[in-house]
């Protein structure tokens, strides 16, 4: 909802990373394809940066995600919350939780 109406995908992603486990954030228009660059969490304080294992083999932009269960949920009933899981990812290096939700913006579901 927060980037819906802003369209400011950095702020937006500040909120789901008030919820420690979230990891990236990123937004789809309504046939799956990854419009902005996504946005990795701030790196833990006692870590190493996290989602930079296989980051230059895979593109900012333009990465279609309507094949995916999450997507496809989402895009089926906009407005709630998709949580599809444990799958691996090859961004972590290890497996996930993915939680996906379709809203209006700009009267698209993106």
């Amino acid at each position: 909802a927060a980037f819906a109406a802003s369209g400011n995908l950095q702020d937006a992603a500040q909120r789901v990373f008030a919820v420690p486990a979230a990891r990236r954030v990123f937004v789809t228009d309504e046939i799956g394809e990854q419009f902005l660059p996504s946005i990795g969490a701030p790196p833990p304080d006692d870590g190493p940066p996290g989602g930079t294992r296989l980051a230059p083999l895979f593109p900012e932009t333009h990465s279609n995600w309507s094949r995916r269960p999450y997507f496809q949920r989402a895009i089926a009933a906009p407005g709630r919350v998709a949580l599809m899981g444990p799958h691996f990812s090859l961004t972590e290096g290890r497996d996930c939780y993915t939680a996906a939700v379709a809203t209006r913006a700009r009267d698209r579901l993106p």
